[in-house]
């Protein structure tokens, strides 16, 4: 397996090496993107690579975005993404865990949809009784679906910023109430979807992110990645069924479980280094989401 923490082609010009993904410029219409195996948690990326991450996140996003193109155009082009390069040594770096992409104009909106409350999104509505500037009835547990899923963006920021949450009005004055409700209804509908099929595999599907775009016309698309346990909380739903008061995560979670596990601050200057056993437990989670959801192994 060939572990990649960053990537340099040869070639192309780099256009943006984000948290875990590295872009490159193709044309004037169309970008290579390139998911890493470098770990990101609390806004900041980890020395250790978490291998074969890259490939489990494609694999997991090439297969949601096949299943969502009667809801919402996505940005996957039908390119082969090794015939970009040109050296054997860059084939390897980008195999399976690269494509091609269209270009688009990124909204600057993490489209953030729950069924269920986890992380600040519980944290907010025990202090507040909201999400967002959504009001929510009381007596509300994780380990139960609210009835409705509901839209809670946040304002993108950069690579070394928070994401904020914001309310629709604020997405509206953004990039027009048509752009804002069209990006609520949609992401809604992709979760119901998804929520459906991961129950089906055993799987809670608690909350997830998306990003979208607009190309030159103006048209929506979503893009980067979808429905992948880098941008979703899944759950084991046995570990629901039975009653736990901490459900079995298979994401990111764990990862953060972990630090808070050893007392540091998510804000803390500086934090260890990711043990090896994390790590290894992280990819093997990952691995398990991957098979359930897709029915096989990534790597």
């Amino acid at each position: 397996m060939n572990n990649v923490y960053e990537t340099h082609l040869s070639g192309l010009a780099i256009v943006n090496r984000g948290k875990v993904r590295d872009l490159y410029a193709i044309n004037s219409d169309s970008l290579l993107m390139v998911t890493s195996d470098r770990l990101s948690a609390f806004d900041r990326v980890f020395r250790y690579p978490v291998p074969g991450k890259g490939i489990i996140l494609t694999d997991i996003s090439n297969f949601w975005f096949s299943k969502i193109g009667h809801v919402v155009p996505h940005h996957l082009l039908p390119v082969d993404p090794e015939s970009i390069v040109s050296m054997e040594e860059d084939r390897r770096a980008i195999h399976r865990r690269a494509v091609v992409v269209k270009r688009l104009t990124p909204i600057p909106i993490e489209s953030v949809v729950r069924g269920h409350l986890a992380g600040s999104g519980w944290n907010d509505y025990k202090r507040t009784g909201k999400v967002s500037d959504i009001s929510l009835p009381p007596g509300i547990v994780p380990s139960k679906p609210l009835l409705e899923p509901i839209w809670t963006p946040f304002i993108k920021a950069s690579n070394s910023g928070h994401d904020q949450i914001c309310s629709f009005d604020y997405v509206a004055n953004l990039v027009g109430k048509d752009i804002a409700e069209k990006m609520r209804s949609i992401s809604i509908d992709i979760y119901k979807l998804a929520y459906d099929y991961a129950l089906d595999k055993e799987l809670i599907l608690v909350d997830t992110k998306m990003e979208f775009g607009l190309d030159k016309d103006g048209t929506l698309y979503i893009m980067d990645e979808l429905l992948t346990p880098d941008s979703s909380r899944y759950w084991r739903r046995d570990s629901i069924i039975n009653g736990s008061d901490t459900p079995f995560s298979l994401d990111k979670q764990y990862i953060r479980d972990y630090w808070r596990k050893m007392s540091y601050h998510p804000d803390c200057q500086e934090l260890p280094d990711v043990p090896s056993y994390v790590i290894d437990e992280l990819r093997r989670r990952y691995d398990e989401v991957h098979g359930l959801i897709l029915g096989y192994r990534a790597v």
